[in-house]
């Protein structure tokens, strides 16, 4: 699926959007949907996901009124959506007047979020390789020697798949060079049945490894082959899918950012606003606005989320 963004038009009487997508930025282009020009909420519709998409396209969109073209967007390529879509923020600002707060600026929060949260939690909202990760000889220990088939804990998580696993012998006789380990099984531990993820932790178990063969050629004893010897990791972290308190809290921090924006621009200042008699109340901040409160409460779910998911210093 691919996510076709446009800004707002500029004509307040359009009444229809053409989306049309194309695989080259110069077309041709063919028309893929048809849509009414404002939601519900009567805001302007500037996004569309696109399930039909091939993997890579790009998009424009004419809008019309009563029939006739009155204007058109710029060719844009379709980008990637995430868990978290412009529509989901928009659905979650609602009572806030949204005219001008097009899917580009929700797309563009939205990933501000995801990169805010990534660094919160010290974890990555995506799927991430480590490229021989380097270990020492406790986890030499842990796969080949006397402890092997423990816990071996990785430095991140949640682990997806383990790729690959190499050893590196350091010495003066050779050449440093990385050798797959083969014949290993390999077990991704410690599921959290509550969050749905492990928490980095790994066992290997070598099947048919020969200890004389990774050290022919050296003149080290036995013991000091684990000082010696580093373990190297290739393996997938990340989620490939959110869990629905990810979900929550990236939408959540999207929104409270853009209800800022939007409060800001509306409302600068406005505390409070009465209907009889017409009075309103405004503060010495222009910082505040009447959709705070509301902004507030989300920027403290975001917290209690975050601490339920971020990972502790010492892994």
């Amino acid at each position: 699926m691919l996510l076709a963004i446009w800004s707002a038009p500029i004509d307040e009487d359009v009444d229809t959007i053409n989306v049309y997508r194309s695989t080259a930025a110069a077309g041709p282009w063919g028309l893929v949907v048809s849509l009414a020009s404002r939601d519900g909420y009567g805001n302007w519709i500037t996004h569309y996901e696109d399930d039909g998409a091939p993997p890579a396209a790009y998009y424009r969109a004419e809008f019309l009124k009563n029939g006739l073209v009155v204007e058109a967007s710029r060719a844009r390529a379709g980008e990637v959506p995430y868990a978290v879509t412009p529509q989901m923020v928009s659905d979650q600002m609602q009572g806030i007047d949204l005219l001008r707060v097009s899917a580009t600026m929700a797309q563009r929060m939205i990933k501000w979020a995801v990169e805010v949260t990534q660094r919160r939690i010290r974890m990555n909202l995506s799927s991430t390789t480590a490229i021989k990760e380097a270990y020492g000889p406790e986890v030499y220990r842990q796969i080949l020697g006397a402890k092997a088939g423990t816990k071996i804990q990785l430095r991140h998580w949640p682990v997806i798949a383990v790729d690959k696993v190499y050893y590196r012998i350091r010495s003066a006789l050779q050449a440093t060079q990385d050798n797959e380990l083969t014949n290993l099984d390999i077990l991704i531990e410690n599921h959290d049945a509550a969050s749905g993820y492990n928490h980095g932790q790994v066992s290997l178990w070598p099947r048919a490894t020969s200890m004389s063969a990774l050290f022919a050629g050296l003149t080290l004893t036995s013991h000091f082959h684990q000082y010696a010897v580093a373990i190297l990791f290739s393996y997938r972290h990340g989620w490939t899918s959110w869990p629905p308190a990810i979900e929550e809290l990236i939408t959540e921090l999207a929104t409270a950012a853009l209800m800022e924006v939007a409060g800001e621009a509306g409302t600068a200042g406005l505390s409070s606003r009465s209907v009889d008699g017409y009075a309103e109340t405004y503060t010495a901040s222009a910082t505040t606005t009447v959709f705070s409160a509301r902004r507030i409460w989300y920027e403290q779910h975001v917290k209690e989320i975050t601490k339920l998911y971020k990972k502790p210093l010492w892994a």
